[in-house]
């Protein structure tokens, strides 16, 4: 994981994403759902040997952008 591995607890990151959810929802008229913070957690570990940033280019295939 990158040096920001420990800058925020993973409540912390919950409530991020769920603040980018609510306020991108907002704009496309969608509700926005509440993060688990155990779902952190375990997104965490899955990744815990992830070294570096990921691009912008890999992200957009994992989860590739739709209207």
């Amino acid at each position: 994981m990158t040096g920001f591995e420990h800058m925020l607890t993973d409540e912390e990151i919950a409530a991020v994403i769920f603040y980018v959810k609510e306020h991108l929802g907002w704009i496309k008229g969608r509700p926005a759902t509440t993060i688990d913070p155990d779902f952190v957690t375990k997104i965490r570990h899955e990744i815990k040997d992830r070294e570096g940033f990921y691009m912008v280019e890999e992200i957009l295939e994992m989860h590739p952008m739709v209207d």
